[in-house]
């Protein structure tokens, strides 16, 4: 059977982190953040307020250790589901844009209590972050310094522009899904044989669970 790497993005696929930002930035801002967010990238484009607004409620939502204040659980089917592909031999690792900087530290923690070594690694992108000492990577380049050409893997993404960005430089040895968000659900993507859409998380587990089995038969 080809060994088959899996790479999972952190917030909301592993972590349903709006709902608790929403909280956040309502509370210590005031602001209520939409239920049907646009874009979570530029929250800032859907409200009308400036970029480093936005920056400066994500660095003190990093800061406030959220995860492991609010004991903040893993999707239950994704959590199950890695923890199966660990048992049958299948590496897993995160690839997150979150900043190291802010990051690092509860999300390893946050990793070890749920998922002990069932995920090998976090990989921080550090995508957003204003700190210049920080080195930012495309999580095309993250997955690459992992594995080699000749390597299969399975990426599960919610944003577009990274799902997008990870097929187009793996176009014959990746399988990727856009989760459906509300933030992605009307944005148009390319036409790509290692691209599609997964409605849910229990849809995206069924056709993995199909593709691994069509591999060993």
């Amino acid at each position: 059977m080809t060994k088959v790497y899996f790479f999972w993005d952190c917030d909301e696929v592993l972590v349903p982190t709006i709902n608790s930002f929403r909280k956040f930035v309502d509370q210590k801002f005031k602001v209520l953040l939409p239920r049907d967010l646009y874009d979570f990238e530029k929250i800032e484009d859907q409200l009308d307020i400036n970029r480093s607004t936005v920056i400066a409620w994500w660095s003190e939502f990093n800061r406030s250790n959220y995860l492991l204040d609010k004991e903040i659980k893993p999707h239950n089917n994704l959590l199950k589901f890695i923890i199966e592909l660990h048992n049958n031999g299948h590496e897993s690792h995160i690839v997150t844009s979150r900043p190291e900087d802010e990051c690092r530290h509860s999300t390893e923690k946050w990793k070890d209590i749920h998922f002990g070594k069932s995920i090998s690694t976090i990989q921080f992108c550090n995508s957003y972050s204003e700190n210049k000492d920080l080195i930012i990577r495309k999580k095309s380049t993250a997955i690459g310094e992992l594995i080699t050409k000749d390597d299969f893997f399975i990426f599960v993404e919610d944003t577009h522009t990274h799902a997008i960005e990870v097929a187009q430089n793996f176009p014959n040895n990746s399988l990727v899904y856009l989760l459906e968000k509300t933030w992605n659900k009307n944005r148009s993507i390319p036409r790509l044989k290692n691209l599609q859409r997964g409605q849910n998380e229990r849809k995206i587990i069924f056709e993995i669970r199909d593709y691994l089995g069509r591999l060993r038969s």
